[in-house]
């Protein structure tokens, strides 16, 4: 449970951001749908930046990274002072302004659509455009470079097969230890069973760079692949 004063400070942080808040279970990584945004932080969830669609649901709106390392360069740091940005439990994560050109949105499209092999119209693989894919691999590569290493570090492209893709926001906390399948893990139980220990080693999201003033995705892309 969040006092009013800091429910209010969370409004007055992540309103100005204007993105698609959406509320996860308290201290972990799971969804909880249809529950009105800020009754869920009084309640103590999480929070998450979640898909954030343009209205003829052909781009988006925003998007973040999920960098996992500290151990960062003068690109990466560069555009971490650019734009909103937070220490995450692995590394950091940050915000980019929509809307994301096609040049950088097809070829990731392409990297998912190879990767996930089936989504709710069908098999992936035959809609696989290879010049694409190739360009996408070639993003990928450079992004993971970075410290971006996850297959889908850049969160907020598309939505995942539930409809849903988001990443945790200051000041959400999870376990150290909750990483890749958020389903096996579960905070809810006094008992990690990911840690060398079994306890749960929480830690909080802090901003690194507070600014309303986002970069825009597109220049993201032209850094990382500069």
């Amino acid at each position: 449970m969040r006092t009013r004063t800091e429910v209010t400070k969370c409004r007055r942080l992540l309103e100005p951001l204007d993105l698609n808040l959406g509320a996860i279970e308290p201290n972990g990584k799971l969804a909880y749908p249809d529950i009105p945004i800020w009754k869920a932080v009084r309640l103590g969830c999480n929070f998450a930046a979640e898909y954030h669609p343009t209205e003829d649901g052909k781009n988006v709106k925003d998007c973040s990274a999920d960098i996992d390392t500290r151990k960062i360069g003068s690109k990466l740091k560069r555009i971490l002072d650019q734009t909103a940005s937070w220490y995450s439990p692995s590394g950091f994560g940050a915000l980019f302004r929509g809307p994301v050109a096609s040049e950088w949105m097809e070829p990731l499209r392409q990297v998912r659509l190879n990767r996930v092999v089936r989504d709710k119209i069908g098999w992936t693989w035959d809609r696989v455009d290879q010049s694409g894919l190739e360009r996408g691999i070639e993003i990928e590569k450079c992004l993971q470079s970075l410290g971006l290493s996850d297959p889908f570090a850049i969160h907020g492209l598309f939505p995942d097969l539930d409809g849903r893709t988001f990443i945790l926001l200051p000041d959400s906390r999870s376990c150290i230890y909750q990483k890749n399948i958020v389903r096996l893990h579960s905070t809810s139980v006094r008992y990690c069973n990911r840690s060398p220990d079994h306890r749960h080693h929480f830690f909080t999201r802090k901003f690194v760079n507070y600014t309303t003033d986002l970069l825009p995705a597109n220049e993201f892309f032209e850094e990382v692949m500069n």
